[in-house]
């Protein structure tokens, strides 16, 4: 007998899928995976939303049912930042974690400064919007407004936005999404937030080593993460 799930996908979309009642979480996750054609499956997880924003990541080797209460909702996003965007191998693969690191950005998951983000939104704004207009008119603006590219939207930054969106033309898109990935990759929590939360919930009741430095993408980080990631398992 199967079973409904909804499945939210990166803080946009939802989809339907079918399962097993008896189905494992491998299951769903190697389904949603095959439907978005992701092949880098190491990058991705599917969670549920507990309270005060933090997440409850869904084992792929236990039965969804022992994990879900109904209705069953859950969300699929990146579960693991590579180091350095450049590691990613597919293009695809990218797509998806731009479109991740967007919504962290606009939902002030993750924070920058507004130097910080006034680049990633010129960045966003010639990925989505494409090369800028010789001068902005108030469609053109509505149209960058529109796009949500922080949490704080201000008319200075995106004058700021609107300015720099220009040295962009003739940017393409994978080209102008790739460069948002580099430059989110430098920013102080980039990829450490989502493993903080994991540590919140999952040891809250126990000592926890604390990381040495604080970007991710250095060797003692990724270390601790990996020991976070193989202990949820």
């Amino acid at each position: 007998m199967k079973k409904e799930i909804q499945v939210e996908v990166f803080g946009a979309e939802s989809k339907i899928l079918e399962v097993e009642k008896k189905a494992k979480g491998h299951t769903l996750f190697d389904l949603m995976c095959d439907s978005l054609d992701i092949r880098e499956k190491e990058y991705f997880g599917l969670y549920v939303s507990l309270k005060n924003d933090q997440r409850k990541w869904i084992r792929l080797d236990k039965e969804i049912k022992r994990q879900l209460k109904e209705p069953w909702l859950v969300k699929f996003c990146v579960k693991l930042y590579p180091p350095d965007p450049a590691y990613l191998v597919e293009e695809i693969t990218r797509l998806y974690m731009y479109r991740q690191l967007r919504d962290d950005i606009a939902k002030g998951r993750l924070l920058a400064s507004f130097v910080t983000h006034a680049l990633l939104g010129s960045l966003a704004a010639q990925a989505e919007l494409g090369d800028a207009p010789v001068q902005y008119t108030q469609k053109d603006h509505n149209a960058l407004v529109s796009l949500k590219l922080a949490p704080n939207v201000s008319e200075n930054l995106m004058q700021r936005i609107s300015d720099l969106h220009v040295a962009h033309n003739g940017l393409k898109t994978s080209k102008a999404e790739l460069k948002y990935l580099e430059t989110a990759s430098k920013l102080p929590l980039y990829g450490f937030v989502q493993q903080i939360k994991m540590v919140v919930t999952r040891f809250q009741a126990s000592p926890v080593p604390r990381p040495r430095c604080r970007k991710y993408r250095s060797c003692s980080c990724l270390s601790f993460w990996w020991n976070l990631h193989n202990a949820e398992q």
